[in-house]
């Protein structure tokens, strides 16, 4: 047979030679170049962060030092689980040291209690979170501006004490406005049967008063309180006129003697 006979036949055996080659994963690649440097393969993916476990959390209790906020979605992980009131007792015995990791970690707890039972119950009072909060931040400003941005503590953000206790002392009237607006203030009871009065200091000046009392059926109610008004000025809080000057407690008390009732920062609670 004559060369020219055998070319057409060579032809369409190479095109299904390409075809094969292309449905078994597509066509060869080239060679590359001599001396071209040699593909590099896919960088490997990162490993996935370790799981936020109680159990986490509660190995790293015993470490000699609870990194300040490290740990808190493993500690978050224990509360979901209902374990919050067992993780106290550990965590209390490490408070009588400068450890600020274990203060803050009990004061969310603390606040976790307080919103999912009587606070009472485990001493989950806005005093003692306060003064949990303020020995964890240590002055350190922009981490007492982190956790005010926790949406663990909202239940309690707007305690004065606890404000004061993450912000600082105000230094001016700026400050000092911008610390109270939104807070919640409380006057005790007057007389055996009275009300305990809560104010909402509202932004503009309106002093929001509730009256708490319990019925003869047991049950708390609240009613609409006298109207009230506040400002600042002169380093000073007025409420209905009368200058008040903040406490390291987180309380208004009448400043210079001026007559007039106190408004503390925590509502009554928890007494004996």
């Amino acid at each position: 047979m004559s060369t020219s006979l055998r070319r057409p036949i060579a032809a369409p055996l190479l095109g299904l030679a390409l075809a094969l080659a292309a449905c078994a994963g597509g066509p060869a690649e080239a060679p590359a170049p001599a001396g071209a440097p040699a593909p590099s393969s896919p960088a490997a993916a990162p490993p996935p962060p370790p799981a936020a476990t109680c159990a986490a959390f509660a190995g790293a209790v015993v470490e000699p030092s609870l990194p300040v906020d490290a740990l808190t979605a493993s500690l978050d992980a224990c509360l979901a689980d209902g374990r919050g009131p067992e993780l106290l007792a550990p965590l209390r015995a490490r408070l009588r040291g400068p450890d600020a990791g274990a203060r803050l970690a009990t004061a969310r707890v603390l606040t976790h209690l307080r919103v999912h039972g009587r606070p009472c119950e485990h001493d989950a009072t806005i005093s003692a979170i306060a003064a949990l909060l303020m020995g964890g931040v240590a002055g350190d400003t922009a981490l007492g501006a982190r956790i005010a941005a926790d949406p663990a503590f909202a239940p309690v953000a707007s305690a004065l004490p606890v404000r004061l206790a993450l912000a600082g002392a105000p230094a001016g009237d700026d400050a000092l406005r911008a610390l109270v607006t939104g807070a919640e203030l409380w006057a005790p009871p007057q007389g055996v049967f009275g009300s305990p009065e809560r104010v909402v200091l509202e932004a503009g000046g309106a002093a929001v008063s509730t009256l708490r009392a319990v019925g003869d059926d047991g049950q708390l109610r609240e009613s609409a309180g006298p109207a009230r008004r506040w400002e600042v000025g002169g380093g000073a809080l007025s409420i209905d006129g009368v200058p008040h000057a903040l406490d390291a407690e987180g309380n208004l008390v009448p400043a210079g003697g001026a007559p007039g009732p106190v408004w503390l920062g925590a509502p009554p609670e928890c007494a004996a």
